[in-house]
């Protein structure tokens, strides 16, 4: 392999590596981590067919086991909270909203899918729209990459199936929201944000503003 090819693949690594990482670690301590262990391989390798595998290799190595291992190391990174509840999609998507409200983009809050069948709750609508909590999130998009997966997922039902992933997880047992009324609406969604307060403290992230009136 000459040169010329082995930086066009060394270049390809670090965009890659760029892509895969950038949400746990800032791209210039990726970089700083890429740029040593080039600089090792160089320093000891006679040829250089094989120096991009090794780079590769080692760059993932210890970039991973930064990011399991230090997790709260750096200001930049930002973690995944997934929040599941497939019989009513809209309460995942109030528990996401209350958390970014809390933090900020400290962490990034997401809500997994529902089942197709289960309609929005428009009562549980009707009481975020009244704490002006943003209700136009994006789902989490569904991937296989460890890295993608969520430092917290919580489900929102003792009875929910546990196949989300996620390097930890809890089960908030919330009760379903038929039949409830406007107040008990409300009482509810004060119970998740007292939840949502605890889970910042667990995770022991600042909060970005003060607690919300109810």
């Amino acid at each position: 392999m000459s040169t010329m090819d082995t930086d066009q693949v060394l270049a390809t690594i670090r965009n890659d590596l760029h892509r895969h990482y950038s949400h746990d670690l800032d791209n210039a301590e990726i970089d700083r981590i890429f740029d040593e262990i080039v600089s090792e391989h160089e320093a000891r390798a006679t040829q250089t067919r094989f120096l991009p595998v090794l780079v590769e290799r080692d760059a993932v190595e210890k970039i991973e086991n930064i990011v399991f291992t230090e997790p709260l190391r750096t200001a930049q990174s930002r973690r995944d909270v997934l929040f599941v509840n497939r019989d009513n999609g809209t309460m995942a998507e109030v528990a996401a909203a209350l958390l970014e409200v809390r933090v900020g983009d400290r962490l990034r809050a997401a809500a997994a899918g529902t089942h197709p069948e289960n309609s929005s709750d428009e009562k549980l609508l009707a009481e975020a729209r009244k704490r002006e909590l943003d209700k136009n999130r994006k789902r989490r998009p569904t991937s296989h990459r460890v890295l993608d997966t969520p430092e917290m997922t919580i489900y929102l039902n003792s009875d929910e199936t546990r196949d989300m992933g996620g390097r930890r997880h809890l089960v908030w047992d919330l009760p379903s929201t038929d039949g409830m009324n406007e107040a008990q609406i409300a009482e509810l969604v004060d119970e998740l944000d007292k939840r949502i307060n605890g889970l910042i403290e667990l995770l022991d992230v600042a909060p970005a503003e003060p607690a919300l009136a109810s």
